[in-house]
C-alpha cells in the first residue's frame, strides 16, 4: 500500500498548456477534463502510466477511419479498373427494390458464411436486366466493409494473359487471391479452343482457391447444364458447383433507361418545358 501512496500522488508536471494537474494528482486533458494518466497494480507495485483521453481517442479513431477510407477506395479502383468504369457507382441505395436486390443484400450480409463455404452466385437473364449492376452493388457493399473484389470479363482477362508472358503467374494469382471475384458476361467471349482454354484456367485456379466467385450470363440455365463441348462442360461444371443459381428476369433495365433518356433529351433539345410532376 505504501508503494500506492508514493506513487499514485508523487505529482507529474504538466509537459504542455493542454494538460494540467488535477486534485487527483493526475495529469487530465485540458479540453475533455478526462485523465491522462491511470494508476496500475505492477509487480512492482502501484504506478502512473500514461492513457488516452476521450478527444485523443476520437482523433486516433478518426485518423484510423481515414485511413481506412483511403484503402478502400484504392481497392475499389482496382475492383472496376478492367470494367466499365460506371458500374463503380452502383449500390443498394440507388436501386430498385425487389427479390433479386433482396438477394444481393443477404448476400453481403451473410458473406463471412459464404467466404467460409466458397460460395458465390451466378446471375443467369436476358440482355439488360441488371446482372452487372447487381454484381457491382455487391463488389461495393463488400468493399465497404473492408473486402477485396475484382470485377473483371474474359476478353479483358485474355488482354491482360497476351500482354507479358512472364506477368501471367502473377496476374493468375491476383484473381486467384482476392476476397471475391466476379466474371461478368460469361459467354460473350470468343468460343475459340485458345479462348476456352483460358477461361478454363481461371475459372479452375479460383476453383482450386476455395474463395467464392459471381458469375453473370446470358446463357440459361439449360444452357449451362448442357455444355456443347468437353471444354465448356469442364468450366461449367466447376460454376454450377460454387454458384447459386439466381434468375433476373423482367423488362430491359437499359433499354428502359435508354428510352427516358431518349425523350428527355428530345424535350430539352425542343424547348420543351418539363411538367412539375416529372421533377
Amino acid at each position: 500500500m505504501e508503494n500506492y501512496k508514493i506513487n499514485a500522488f508523487t505529482e507529474s508536471a504538466p509537459e504542455s498548456e493542454n494538460e494540467y494537474l488535477g486534485t487527483d494528482g493526475l495529469l487530465h486533458c485540458t479540453t475533455c477534463g478526462d485523465p491522462l494518466e491511470c494508476i496500475i497494480n505492477s509487480l512492482n507495485g502501484f504506478k502512473k502510466v500514461r492513457c488516452i483521453c476521450s478527444c485523443m481517442k476520437q482523433k486516433r479513431d478518426a485518423e484510423e477511419a481515414a485511413q481506412r477510407n483511403v484503402v478502400i477506395e484504392r481497392n475499389r479502383l482496382r475492383c472496376f479498373g478492367e470494367t466499365d468504369f460506371l458500374l463503380q457507382g452502383c449500390t443498394f441505395k440507388e436501386s430498385n427494390g425487389n427479390e433479386i436486390l433482396d438477394i444481393s443484400k443477404n448476400y453481403v450480409k451473410n458473406f463471412p458464411y459464404f467466404l467460409k463455404t466458397g460460395k458465390g452466385l451466378i446471375f443467369t437473364g436476358p440482355v439488360g436486366t441488371g446482372k452487372s449492376h447487381m454484381a457491382a452493388c455487391i463488389a461495393n457493399g463488400l468493399l465497404d466493409l473492408g473486402y477485396t473484389v475484382i470485377m473483371t470479363n474474359f476478353a479483358t482477362v485474355v488482354n491482360k494473359l497476351q500482354e507479358s508472358f512472364e506477368g501471367r503467374q502473377d496476374y493468375i494469382k491476383r484473381l486467384t487471391r482476392c476476397t471475391l471475384l466476379i466474371i461478368d458476361d460469361l459467354g460473350a467471349e470468343r468460343k475459340s479452343d485458345y479462348m476456352q482454354e483460358q477461361v478454363f484456367n481461371v475459372i479452375d485456379a479460383r476453383y482450386r482457391s476455395g474463395k467464392p466467385m459471381i458469375i453473370t450470363t446470358n446463357l440459361t440455365t439449360d444452357q449451362l447444364k448442357k455444355p456443347v463441348t468437353l471444354e465448356q462442360g469442364r468450366i461449367y461444371d466447376r460454376i454450377i458447383e460454387r454458384c447459386h443459381p439466381v434468375k433476373v428476369e423482367g423488362y430491359s433495365v437499359r433499354r428502359i433507361n435508354l428510352k427516358n433518356d431518349f425523350w428527355e433529351t428530345d424535350r430539352m433539345l425542343k424547348g420543351i418545358q418539363a411538367e412539375k410532376e416529372d421533377l
